[in-house]
């Protein structure tokens, strides 16, 4: 099993998301965000989308602190700001 966090998910972040939709091997992922919108708009965009059976779970949350240690993907799509 994969564990992947797609941190920001404002217009590139949500599409980030999308293609993982169609990951071929189990996974979990993260979802971080501190705007309630940008997290409400991915989960829209990732919800329409078939289901598919390797993705075991998305958390959509607020703060990296709730993210695992140890990952295998991290996909920051931020404003410069924010990455510093």
């Amino acid at each position: 099993m994969k564990n992947i966090a797609v941190i920001g998910v404002g217009q590139l972040g949500s599409r980030h998301l999308q293609s993982l939709k169609s990951i071929q091997v189990p996974s979990k992922i993260w979802v971080v965000d501190n705007s309630e919108t940008s997290l409400a708009v991915a989960k829209e965009r990732y919800d329409s989308l078939p289901d598919n059976k390797n993705i075991i779970s998305v958390s959509y949350i607020h703060t990296t602190e709730d993210i695992p240690n140890m990952l295998d993907l991290v996909i920051v799509a931020t404003n410069s700001a924010a990455r510093a």
